[in-house]
């Protein structure tokens, strides 16, 4: 026998104040990384970004990353004559 859940039966979602996080897996050729990690070596000595005098490999793509998204949106806002 199956039984139907109602609406007061069905679990409550449960919001938490700490955001949730993505795992991103990517593949890329050797040269590609080892150009990634010089970068991020230089990002880590300059003080550019947190992490070991080796570089930080996933703050130095989020560094990356934020450039990028700060880029594209000035780009935006000039293109709709903002700025």
């Amino acid at each position: 026998m199956v039984q139907e859940k109602t609406a007061e039966e069905k679990p409550e979602a449960t919001t938490t104040s700490e955001p949730s996080k993505v795992s991103l897996h990517i593949y890329m050729p050797t040269e590609a990384y080892e150009r990634i990690k010089k970068w991020a070596e230089y990002a880590a000595l300059e003080g550019l970004i947190e992490g070991h005098a080796r570089g930080n490999f996933t703050d130095y793509c989020n560094f990356c990353f934020n450039l990028g998204e700060q880029y594209l949106s000035q780009y935006m806002l000039k293109k709709r004559g903002y700025k």
